[in-house]
This record gives structure tokens, C-alpha cells and sequence, in this order.
């Protein structure tokens, strides 16, 4: 695993306390941010994790805060796991972060450059770099990936502390075999979500990872087919609203 339990539970401890902190004047729109892992966890707290990254080394995230932000309703998170050079967003994810009261947040850095160890740390600070800046529902800190499951799946098992829920887009998040995760635990209260388009040997390997979530418990997962993918085999506006809406647990049934 990649962080202690204690460095866990501080993370915890501090989504609590800077839940009711936020910064007076916020910033909306697509934009940079910038920051160090000193900055964010203190001097003591960082030292720690040096292997993973220097305090001093500057963490640049790009980021989409919807234009209708406020305090007093708290948007939640969508981790972005995809490490690209580039500060281009999926088409039609930014409407439906507006729509969904989502802020859309990802680590600017070249495809391979970080060990997947680095990647997921520096995920894993991104919600705090943004509760340094705004009010958030700690309760709806989601991931997703472009490129493959597999670091939207281990930021699921590994911190589903923070991570409510994950959307698996023609992809699986095999990171686990005959050993349970050691939070499956807390991975039984979240949420996730697997859509997979024509190709007929990934809806097969879908549907046997959720017999395997299935067999340990976890319970709240659903698999969408689909033969609407886009060309980059990511999700449309209203497709990202509908996985969003099922890890709300406001899913629409249909009569």
C-alpha cells in the first residue's frame, strides 16, 4: 500500500477540518494550479514522503472550478487520471461539470513520466490543494481514467477513505487477484461504475471484475454497455452525467 494508515486518517481529519474553511476569493473557469506538497500537508508531514516527491518540487494540476460555484452548496471532486502535457479537457465534461456541481482536476505531466507510486500521491493531494482554495462535499470525490482503469482503480482501493467512486470506461481496474484489499471494508460503502462499449471480450472481462467486486461485498456497482463511445473512448456530456448521477446514488429507474 502506498501510505500509511496514520497518513490516512490525517487526510481524513483534515477533509474534515478545512470543510468548513474556503478562501473568499475563488477563482472559476479552467486555470493552473500550482503547488508544493509542503504547502499542502506542512513541512513535518511532507518530509515523510520525500521518496514519492521533493517538499520543494513544484505539483501543477489543471483544473475546472463550474462558473455557478458556491460555498454554501459544495461541489465535489472528479480526479482525471491521465498525466498529459496538454491542458485539453474531454468535450462536453466541463457543461457537465456545471451541471453536476463538480470540480474536474488532473496532474499536468507527460504520459509515463511519474512511477505509478508518484501519480496516485500526487492525486491523492489534489483534493487538498482544492479545499485550501474552496468549500467541498468530501463526500463526492470521484476518479476516472483516460488510457486504462488501472491508476483510477488502485486510487479507489487504495484510499476509499476519499475516493467514493470510480467510472471504469471500457476498461478494467484488475489490481487485485485472490487477495481482498485491505479497505474493502470502506470500498463496500462507495460506489462503481463500468461502461464498456461493442468490443464483446471487454464486456466479458467487465462482468467478471464485478463478479469479483461481487464476491467481496461491494455491492454498488453498475455495468452499462454501450456502442456510443467517442473516438478517444471516453464518455459524452450526458453519459458522464449519468455515471455521476449513479455514484450520487440518484440513479433514474426506468418504469
Amino acid at each position: 500500500m502506498l501510505l500509511k494508515p496514520t497518513f490516512l486518517f490525517a487526510i481524513f481529519v483534515m477533509f474534515i477540518l478545512n470543510s468548513i474553511t474556503y478562501a473568499q476569493d475563488v477563482q472559476t473557469g479552467s486555470f493552473r494550479i500550482t503547488s508544493t506538497s509542503e504547502v499542502i500537508l506542512g513541512k513535518e508531514m511532507a518530509s515523510d514522503f520525500e521518496k514519492q516527491i521533493a517538499i520543494d518540487e513544484e505539483i501543477n494540476w489543471w483544473t475546472y472550478v463550474p462558473k455557478t460555484y458556491d460555498s454554501d452548496n459544495p461541489p465535489g471532486i472528479l480526479l482525471y487520471q491521465t498525466y498529459r502535457s496538454n491542458t485539453e479537457d474531454p468535450t462536453g465534461w466541463k457543461t457537465a461539470m456545471d451541471e453536476r456541481n463538480m470540480i474536474l482536476i488532473r496532474i499536468i505531466g507527460k504520459g509515463g513520466e511519474y512511477p505509478q507510486r508518484k501519480e496516485l500521491f500526487l492525486s491523492v493531494l489534489a483534493p487538498l490543494v482544492l479545499q485550501q482554495r474552496y468549500t467541498i462535499d468530501s463526500s463526492r470525490i470521484y476518479t476516472t481514467a483516460d488510457g486504462g482503469c488501472i491508476n483510477a482503480g488502485a486510487m479507489a482501493q487504495t484510499y476509499p477513505n476519499i475516493v467514493k467512486g470510480a467510472i471504469y470506461v471500457n476498461c478494467n481496474p484488475s489490481v487485485w487477484r485472490g487477495k481482498e484489499p485491505d479497505l474493502v471494508d470502506l470500498m463496500r460503502q462507495n460506489r462503481y461504475y463500468f461502461i464498456a462499449a461493442r468490443d464483446r471480450t471487454q464486456q466479458i472481462d467487465n462482468r467478471q471484475e464485478i463478479r469479483k467486486y461481487k464476491k467481496a461485498g461491494i455491492e454498488n456497482v453498475k455495468f452499462v454497455r454501450t456502442g456510443r463511445l467517442s473516438r478517444s473512448e471516453n464518455l459524452n456530456r450526458n453519459q458522464l452525467k449519468e455515471a455521476i448521477d449513479y455514484l450520487d446514488g440518484n440513479e433514474v429507474v426506468a418504469e
